[in-house]
């Protein structure tokens, strides 16, 4: 991983260095009658790591959803400075293939908790898929770029194999491969260690902090892994029932949380550890 991945913010938007990476502002979303989002506001910087925390059912991985595909029914999101989703405008409209559609996909990379990779493509088809169907990448670059990021994450001498004979670890990898190789400029890490075996946990969270460390990417993740989370991020956000109680950062709010919520919590989650 010698090089920073970031890809250079596209042409006619009007961004400097100080322009957020991305915002939420007032923020809402609600399925039926829950509210699972209210008025959440929140900028993170440039090659930030920021990670989100809380109870089940607090909005975090809902929260990360709305960079992707997730519309919102209040308040604006942008990336880079520019209006990547609004309350205002109809769900077809935030769901199109136009501008926002197309925005998502170049400079927002996910991974989720569960590793969707397609069965029936080895490990380096499945990084090699997205650059060249939605990229429009030749077969040959796309190839290349495939082995590249599945060199970064450590799984280049995998790259035949099928998901079937790869552990969980291994193919979690592989699905971080596959985000990075669209390159994005924001990478979205939704829980990725749920659904690992404990003894695995090591080598995926081993990647993120190498990621971490040697690009320039910004980097939002939902995890329950505390100690990881205030090792590996500048500042952590804290949610209770849809909005943001608190945002500090890493070490402040581990060590003296403002907030008697974050407080409990963590308490909780900590003295069960």
């Amino acid at each position: 991983m010698t090089a920073p991945v970031l890809v250079p913010t596209q042409p006619g938007i009007a961004a400097t260095a100080e322009t957020p990476a991305c915002e939420f502002i007032n923020v809402g979303k609600q399925f039926g009658a829950v509210k699972v989002l209210r008025d959440v506001s929140l900028e993170v910087k440039r090659a930030e790591k920021l990670a989100l925390i809380g109870p089940s059912g607090s909005g975090k991985s809902t929260l990360l959803r709305t960079l992707m595909t997730q519309t919102i029914d209040a308040g604006e999101i942008k990336v880079n400075g520019e209006t990547l989703s609004h309350g205002s405008w109809p769900s077809e409209q935030q769901r199109s293939d136009g501008q926002a559609a197309r925005a998502r996909r170049r400079r927002i990379g996910m991974v989720f908790q569960q590793f969707n990779l397609f069965p029936h493509m080895t490990a380096a088809e499945n990084v090699a898929v997205s650059p060249r169907k939605v990229l429009g990448l030749p077969r040959k670059e796309a190839a290349e770029r495939a082995q590249k990021y599945l060199a970064m994450v450590g799984m280049d001498a995998k790259s035949n194999e099928l998901p079937s004979r790869l552990s969980g670890g291994q193919q979690q990898r592989v699905a971080i491969a596959r985000s990075l190789a669209m390159e994005p400029e924001v990478m979205l890490f939704d829980e990725v260690t749920s659904a690992l075996d404990p003894e695995l946990v090591g080598e995926v969270l081993g990647v993120l902090r190498k990621l971490g460390e040697e690009s320039n990417l910004t980097m939002l993740l939902v995890t329950h892994q505390m100690e990881f989370a205030r090792s590996f991020a500048h500042r952590v956000a804290f949610l209770w029932q849809g909005q943001i109680h608190e945002v500090a950062e890493a070490k402040s709010i581990f060590d003296n949380p403002s907030q008697d919520r974050t407080r409990q919590f963590l308490h909780a989650v900590l003295e069960a550890r």
